[in-house]
C-alpha cells in the first residue's frame, strides 16, 4: 500500500512527536548503532540487529519487526517518502540523520539512507510469515543474523526452504 504524500524533515514518528536530527557522530543512539552492526557480542547484550538499506528495512517493519530506532537522510527521504513514512510510523523512534552520520552508519559503499536497529525476535511465532513472498528474502536473512550464521550457509543448508 502506497501513497502519495510529501515527508518533510518534521515528519511525526508513531508516537505524533517530531523526528529529531542527529548531526553529531558522538550521539549514543549512533554509537549503539555502529557497536552492533559490528560485533555480536553487542548484537546478544543489547537484544538488537542492525539493517541497512531501504527494502531491509521496510521488510523488517512489514513483517512484524518493529524497529526500535529507524535512522533516514533528507536526501532518502525526499526519494522514498512512502516507504520512509510507512518504516517511521512503525517504528518507536525516527530520527533524521545529516550525510556525515549516514556515512559513519553504513556498512555499504553506496548507501541508501534508511538504516533500522531492530529487536531480535526468541521464537518464530513472533515472526510473521505471511507476508508477503517478497518478505521471505528479509524473514531468511534477519534469522541468519540473528543467529550468526552466514545467509550463503543457512541457504544451502535448508536449501531456501522459505519461498
Amino acid at each position: 500500500m502506497y501513497f502519495n504524500i510529501q515527508i518533510q524533515a518534521s515528519e511525526f514518528n508513531r508516537e505524533g512527536e517530531n523526528m529529531l536530527n542527529i548531526n553529531s557522530l558522538s550521539n549514543e543512539k549512533i554509537k549503539l548503532a555502529t557497536k552492533i552492526a559490528a560485533s555480536s557480542k553487542h548484537r546478544k547484550k543489547e537484544g538488537l540487529f542492525f539493517l541497512e538499506g531501504l527494502r531491509l528495512c521496510r521488510d523488517a517493519a512489514l513483517t512484524g519487526y518493529e524497529p526500535e530506532y529507524a535512522f533516514f537522510t533528507e536526501r532518502a527521504m525526499e526519494k522514498n517518502p512512502e516507504d520512509a513514512h510507512f518504516i517511521a510510523e512503525r517504528a518507536k523512534n525516527s530520527f533524521i540523520v545529516s550525510e556525515a552520520v549516514a556515512e559513519k552508519l553504513a556498512q555499504t559503499e553506496a548507501s541508501q539512507g534508511f538504516f533500522c536497529l531492530c529487536r531480535i525476535k526468541k521464537t518464530e511465532a513472533e515472526i510473521d510469515f505471511n507476508a508477503t513472498r517478497d518478505a521471505s528474502d528479509f524473514i531468511l536473512m534477519s534469522y541468519c543474523i540473528e543467529n550468526d550464521i552466514g545467509v550463503n550457509d543457512k541457504m544451502n543448508t535448508r536449501d531456501y526452504q522459505m519461498r
